[in-house]
C-alpha cells in the first residue's frame, strides 16, 4: 500500500493466507493447506483495493520467484491488473482467484480470464454456497462455509465466502508444484492446473 507497516487492518487477508499457508503441526489454531510451504503477504488496501498495488504486487511475486498467486478479491476487469497477470502466468505461475459472492453466473475477474483458475464456493454437504458465484468460467469449488482461520491481532474467526474457498485451491497448488520440484515455468504449471481441475468432483 506503499508505506512499511504489513499489518492487516480488516482481518480477510489474515483469514485467507492461514487457510492456505498456516503453520501445522504445531498445536496452535488452524492448519494451512501447504503446509511447510513459504509464503509472501502483500496489502495492497485496507477495505478497499489499490489497482495500482495489485499490479505491483503481482511484478513484485513473479520477479521474486513465487509459484502460486492467491488472490480473493473480484470485481470488473482491469487492463493493467489483466496484463500483469497474463505476465505472471507466461512466467510460469499458477493464478488463483475468487470467484465472486454475488450468487449469480456474472463473470468476476479476476477470476474470468481464462489463464486463472476461478474458485467458487461449497458448502459442508458439496453443494454450491448459494452466494457463490458460478458457470462455465468457474474452474473448480472448495470449501467456502464456515471456515475457521487465522484473523488479525493474533486471533481466530469463522468466515465465508469464496475468499475463503480460494486458498484452499491456491495451498493444493503449492503443494502440486513442490512435488513437482519447484521449477518454475509454464509446463509446470500447465500440469498443476490441468490436475487439479481434471481432478475436481463434477
Amino acid at each position: 500500500s506503499g508505506d512499511p507497516n504489513p499489518d492487516d487492518q480488516d482481518g480477510h487477508g489474515s483469514h485467507t493466507a492461514g487457510t492456505a499457508a498456516a503453520e501445522t503441526n504445531n498445536s496452535i489454531g488452524v492448519a494451512g493447506v501447504a503446509f511447510d510451504c513459504k509464503f509472501a503477504a502483500y496489502r495492497a488496501g485496507n477495505y478497499a483495493l489499490s489497482t495500482t498495488a495489485i499490479v505491483q504486487s503481482v511484478n513484485d511475486a513473479k520477479n521474486k520467484g513465487a509459484l502460486v498467486i492467491s488472490m480473493s478479491f473480484s470485481g470488473g476487469i482491469s487492463s493493467a491488473i489483466q496484463s500483469a497477470l497474463n505476465s505472471a502466468y507466461n512466467a510460469g505461475m499458477v493464478l488463483v482467484a475468487a470467484a465472486g459472492n454475488h450468487g449469480t453466473t456474472q463473470i468476476q475477474y479476476p477470476a474470468g480470464h481464462s489463464f486463472v483458475i476461478g474458485v467458487g464456493a461449497s458448502t459442508t454437504t458439496d453443494a454450491r454456497a448459494n452466494f457463490s458465484a458460478y458457470g462455465s468460467w468457474v474452474s473448480v469449488a472448495a470449501p467456502g462455509v464456515n471456515i475457521l482461520s487465522t484473523y488479525k491481532n493474533k486471533g481466530y474467526a469463522f468466515a465465508d465466502g469464496t475468499s475463503m474457498a480460494c486458498p484452499h485451491v491456491a495451498g493444493c497448488a503449492a503443494i502440486l508444484y513442490s512435488m513437482m520440484g519447484g521449477q518454475r515455468n509454464k509446463a509446470n504449471s500447465d500440469i498443476v492446473r490441468n490436475a487439479l481441475q481434471d481432478s475436481a468432483k463434477s
